[in-house]
């Protein structure tokens, strides 16, 4: 849009022309009004310098495309030998909007349809739409058609141009729109303060193309600088009335004439939106019946095909609702496009009814199967077997009940032969699972259990016999995704990792020795003073950790302790394996979980003893945050970072990103000093 100083210059050139011209005739009221209707003529509206008509295209330098086609030469020339009448008759039977493509065609058809003597042509054509009001005066009939039927702006040419406003009876693209269509604050501040407000009273507001035809009229009377109006109609009208001199007869006239305009302009304004409306309607039910009938033609040819009804897909399938919802009638050429994809649609609904008849059947098998599974389970209610039968889902994968699941011909009918069969078959399945692993988990052990805690070699049987996997010291992990990440597993006693496997959906296959928490285990066994060879259930119930870290149970398990050692250990190894060069070396990184310190650092908790607090520190940060960060670990070591991707990045931001009374915690303990602003990094600085 022009600068305001710009637009200011020229509204005051044009009032000042029409103000010279009224000088030099007749000074008397009527001459005065005369002249100013003949002047009062609204410009074309202006082209935005934001309008896609001055996007610069890339024409390909490729002489084929540039070549025009002449195939079409000389195919209206019978038009032209036809006689006037005949082609008069033919012509009006086209709609609106094809006359006007013809009249673009050449020189000859301009001149024959934009003529006045054509205007019976026009109105025959336009009367084609039931209802379709008449022709605004102040338009020609071609103007009309333009207006309503075809998308080119009227400022700028382009197409598209989606913005039109019956009010103002003109079309605009959205840059157009945006330039034409100003505030009405915005439009009196062009003008002197001398002008009349009533101006804004005397022209239509903004009703724009989702205007809807209520039971009521906008009011001329409602008008106001908040609302929009069409600048190139303020201009005109703002220019007469600064010329006429007001509370003369010529004054009062103009307006009363620009208001009974106005007031026929939203008059057709109404008009022409309810005809759309009911045009919209009319088509939308035209289309409706198009694509019922489309649908109809598509289901008969797949009928004669030889499929059946219940063939067809009953939820939404993408590509058969965009093949059969489609308004244009099936044709051999469209039958040959679509036809394969209607195939394979059809296909996947196949397989997808086939699932769920699959998912049904199991489910039907399931609830005869479980009160004979539950039996089983409850006969061995003691024994480590219970907790290795499989799952009451894998049932299904038996062969003799899957023969039973997917033969979709025949009923479901389990016979107590089946049922004893499935459940021997779970027995031996669970005791050669329980055979595999344990073997396989007691070759893992070994090399842990070959060395002592203090580093010497212990002699070991050839065969390691079951009571190895109940030692204190033998921990086991889960590497499934339900229960682990990339970054961190959970260490579990061998009595834990059986009732895990049996509640979680793990692969028991799969589950495998802890290695760290395994050679962790055997120095606190050391440090705490028991035997080597003491089993889990031995245990004492209760542990302390002399770092009290608040995230740590106060009385842990032993194995909620060696949870944390490990995680402990694992962040402190990685901060000295990746220490920063230029790193500040008057900042402490404290190993409070060093195994070879005097006194140890871990204690059993006897009972009925008072169990120490950490006592946080009275530190509070300057701004609120959920989790902060510590500034001195990314001072300290390179493995603080804030974009890290490889496996050790859980463990430098478990004490990387920790809330106030852990942070606290953090600073005392790994850093010796009390906490401050300064090893503050806000959790923001991460994101």
């Amino acid at each position: 849009m022009a600068p305001q100083r710009v637009q200011r210059a020229a509204a005051a050139k044009a009032a000042k022309a029409i103000k010279s011209k009224i000088s030099e005739s007749l000074e008397d009221d009527m001459t005065q009004e005369n002249l100013i209707v003949n002047e009062f003529v609204i410009k074309k509206p202006n082209i935005s310098g934001s309008s896609r008509a001055f996007v610069a295209r890339v024409i390909p330098d490729n002489p084929k495309l540039a070549k025009k086609g002449t195939r079409n030469a000389g195919k209206l020339k019978q038009l032209k030998d036809m006689p006037i009448d005949i082609f008069f008759e033919i012509t009006s039977w086209l709609h609106p909007l094809d006359l006007l493509r013809l009249s673009r065609v050449s020189k000859y058809f301009r001149e024959m349809f934009m003529s006045k003597s054509s205007k019976a042509l026009w109105i025959r054509a336009r009367r084609q739409f039931n209802g379709m009001p008449d022709c605004p005066d102040s338009i020609s009939e071609p103007q009309y058609a333009a207006l309503v039927f075809e998308n080119v702006c009227q400022a700028c040419g382009v197409s598209r141009a989606p913005k039109f406003d019956f009010v103002y009876l003109v079309r605009l693209c959205g840059a157009c729109h945006k330039e034409n269509v100003v505030n009405g604050k915005r439009l009196l501040r062009l003008y002197p303060k001398t002008l009349d407000p009533i101006i804004l009273r005397l022209m239509p507001r903004e009703c724009g193309e989702n205007y809807y035809p209520g039971s009521e009229l906008p009011s001329l009377a409602d008008n106001g600088s908040i609302h929009r109006y069409y600048q190139p109609q303020f201009e005109a009208i703002a220019n007469c009335l600064l010329t006429l001199k007001r509370g003369s007869s010529a004054y009062d006239t103009f307006i009363d004439k620009m208001k009974e305009k106005a007031e026929t302009m939203i008059k057709c304004n109404h008009a022409i939106h309810l005809w759309l409306r009911q045009e919209s309607r009319e088509k939308g039910k035209d289309q409706t019946e198009n694509i019922e009938q489309r649908k109809a033609s598509i289901k008969a040819k797949l009928l004669e095909m030889g499929y059946k009804q219940e063939d067809f897909p009953q939820d939404y399938e993408p590509d058969w609702y965009s093949c059969l919802n489609q308004p244009r009638p099936l044709t051999t050429r469209i039958w040959k496009q679509i036809k394969d994809r209607l195939e394979a649609c059809l296909e996947r609904e196949k397989l997808r009814k086939r699932a769920q008849t699959l998912r049904l059947r199991e489910h039907h098998i399931l609830i005869q199967l479980r009160p004979h599974y539950n039996e089983v389970i409850a006969q061995l209610n003691g024994d480590t077997l219970a907790l290795w039968v499989a799952p009451l889902v894998d049932i299904t994968k038996i062969l003799e009940v899957n023969s039973i699941l997917t033969n979709f011909d025949t009923p479901i009918e389990i016979t107590p032969q089946c049922i004893q069969h499935t459940l021997d078959t779970l027995k031996n399945d669970a005791t050669r699972l329980r055979d595999i692993t344990e073997r396989r988990l007691l070759a893992d052990l070994r090399p842990i259990f070959s060395q002592a805690a203090d580093g010497t070699e212990v002699g070991l049987p050839e065969l390691l016999d079951h009571s190895y996997l109940l030692r204190a010291t033998s921990f086991f992990e889960c590497p499934s995704t339900c229960c682990s990440d990339m970054t961190y597993r959970q260490p579990f006693t061998y009595e834990d990792i059986l009732h895990h496997i049996r509640e979680e959906p793990c692969n028991r296959e799969r589950i495998g020795v802890h290695i760290p928490a395994s050679r962790i285990s055997k120095k606190v066994i050391r440090v705490l003073g028991l035997a080597d060879d003491i089993l889990a259930k031995d245990l004492p119930p209760a542990f302390i950790c002399d770092c009290l870290n608040p995230r740590l149970v106060v009385s842990s398990t032993f194995s909620g302790l060696i949870d944390h050692l490990v995680e402990d250990r694992a962040w402190y190894d990685d901060m000295v394996e990746n220490l920063n060069d230029n790193r500040d070396l008057s900042l402490v990184l404290h190993d409070d979980h060093d195994f070879d310190s005097s006194p140890p650092f871990v204690h059993v908790r006897i009972s009925r003893q008072s169990t120490p607090q950490f006592e946080a520190h009275n530190w509070k940060p300057k701004r609120w945050a959920m989790q902060f960060g510590c500034k001195t670990c990314e001072n300290i070591s390179s493995a603080v970072t804030r974009h890290r991707s490889d496996r050790n990045r859980s463990y430098t931001f478990r004490h990387g990103m920790l809330e106030n009374r852990c942070f606290a915690h953090h600073i005392k303990t790994k850093h010796q000093h009390d906490p401050c602003e300064e090893d503050v990094m806000y959790i923001d600085h991460y994101q």
